[in-house]
């Protein structure tokens, strides 16, 4: 018996990783905006939520549909997350923490259902001016208790926060809401002084960006800069320098605008400056025509030609092969056997993505009916003699140990390995985490994990 035993490796990313991503990508671009705002929160109150618990009686909003989560820290304040769930489904059946995948149905949610509320905290109730006003689109977050100096801290923050970021001796915050709805911010002294302990804003119809300063009292300033939540779309945060306006911005801190041009504002350590880029004119590009396409897995066929592929007694570092060139190679070899029968097989030294194909097809997945019927498919995380301890294809699913003596038939899945349903169970949070361990092969000093643009997937 013989078997052709191929794989495609990086040893680093491999073309299969790359199909994958851009899958997933697809399945998630709606939300990478919407997520980016997560990151970016959660980057700048991590050292609040690292340390924070669930405070499920710490606020309580004075409408039934809304959804109040409320993560406490005891020295670092705490974070209100109202969510209006009012347009999807039995609210009764909504869990106190993130809804898991069959936790409610979400049809299409009517995108001007708007809810307006205040939260009650102890005796404070907030905002102290207007309504929170809750839209089906975008949760509303309120900051309490949040430490600042030695001589003030914050009461309350009943705005958005896109992020955080210290620029030099002013400590910059970019809120953001619905155009024309409100937001405050309320600061608590040691030592009151004469500065404004609140301020007051609504939130621009246009690109423009209003700009408020709060004294702490005791020699730091917060500027807080107002947007509507379109402008965000086009807010970035690179080279330690916070931009508003360009289409994007690399890491290196290069700004791209559109072919009509556009301005941005920039704020660093030293200061505030623009950048204006006048209009481009693009020349007509030429038709394109005559495509022509080839599968680019090829070379899993069993059948394929290698006679010119390098040979070697075992595979070798892709150093040795000039790291392939596109930063993806193929290995393979044949497999002997004398008679038919289980073999297991461990590849050692393997880094980042690493596909096995056996015979033309995926060897990473295995198919299971045992013979009471049931069938189990995943990922054999172990086995020995006598079981096989499966990871089922599901997000939420766990280990199955099956007895070897039950299992009736045993075939390789035709399925993907991406557990289903598994963006259901994710938070934005989440799903951005997840973008940068498959973009960055789970090294976690890649640019993709610092705070910033999107990374550029082939960027180190």
């Amino acid at each position: 018996m013989q078997s052709t035993l191929y794989g495609i490796g990086k040893l680093d990313l491999s073309v299969f990783a790359s199909v994958a991503l851009l899958l997933l990508f697809a399945a998630v671009i709606p939300c990478l905006v919407p997520a980016r705002r997560a990151a970016w929160f959660a980057q700048s109150f991590s050292p609040l939520l690292t340390g924070s618990h669930n405070d499920p009686d710490f606020a309580k909003a004075d409408v039934h549909d809304l959804r109040v989560t409320t993560r406490t820290n005891p020295t670092g304040g705490s974070i209100v997350f109202i969510d209006n769930f009012r347009n999807r489904g039995d609210t009764s059946k909504l869990p106190e923490i993130a809804p898991t995948a069959s936790a409610y149905q979400a049809p299409a949610a009517d995108a001007t259902g708007v809810l307006s509320t205040h939260l009650t905290i102890g005796n404070l109730s907030l905002p102290h001016q207007g309504s929170l006003n809750v839209s089906v689109a975008e949760p509303r977050t309120v900051i309490v208790n949040l430490p600042w100096t030695d001589n003030a801290s914050f009461e309350s923050i009943c705005t958005n926060v896109l992020f955080r970021r210290t620029l030099g001796a002013i400590d910059y915050w970019v809120c953001y809401g619905t155009a024309g709805d409100t937001g405050e911010v309320t600061l608590n002294r040691k030592v009151a002084g004469n500065a404004p302990a609140q301020i007051d804003f609504t939130y621009p119809s246009d690109e423009t960006v209003k700009e408020i300063t709060l004294d702490s009292g005791d020699g730091h300033l917060a500027k807080f800069l107002v947007m509507n939540i379109d402008l965000t779309k086009k807010t970035w945060l690179a080279h330690d320098k916070l931009y508003v306006g360009p289409s994007f911005v690399l890491e290196d801190g290069t700004v791209e605008f559109p072919l009509e041009g556009g301005k941005a504002i920039v704020y660093s350590a030293i200061g505030k400056f623009q950048i204006i880029q006048a209009p481009v004119t693009a020349p007509d590009l030429p038709a394109l025509s005559n495509w022509t396409w080839r599968d680019a897995s090829s070379e899993k066929s069993p059948d394929v030609n290698t006679t010119g592929w390098p040979q070697s007694q075992g595979p070798q570092a892709m150093e040795s092969y000039d790291s392939f060139q596109n930063r993806y190679g193929w290995y393979r070899t044949n497999l002997h056997r004398d008679s038919d029968g289980t073999i297991s097989l461990h590849f050692g030294g393997k880094y980042g993505s690493f596909v096995v194909f056996l015979n033309g097809k995926p060897a990473s997945l295995d198919h299971l009916e045992t013979k009471s019927g049931d069938i189990t498919t995943g990922r054999v995380a172990r086995e020995d003699d006598k079981v096989v301890v499966v990871l089922p294809q599901t997000a939420t699913a766990e280990a199955v140990t099956i007895g070897k003596a039950d299992i009736l038939r045993r075939e390789l899945s035709k399925t993907s390995n991406m557990p289903t349903g598994i963006l259901n169970t994710l938070r934005e949070t989440q799903i951005v985490d997840m973008l940068a361990y498959l973009i960055s092969d789970g090294a976690s000093n890649h640019v993709a994990f610092r705070p910033g643009p999107v990374a550029n997937p082939g960027s180190k």
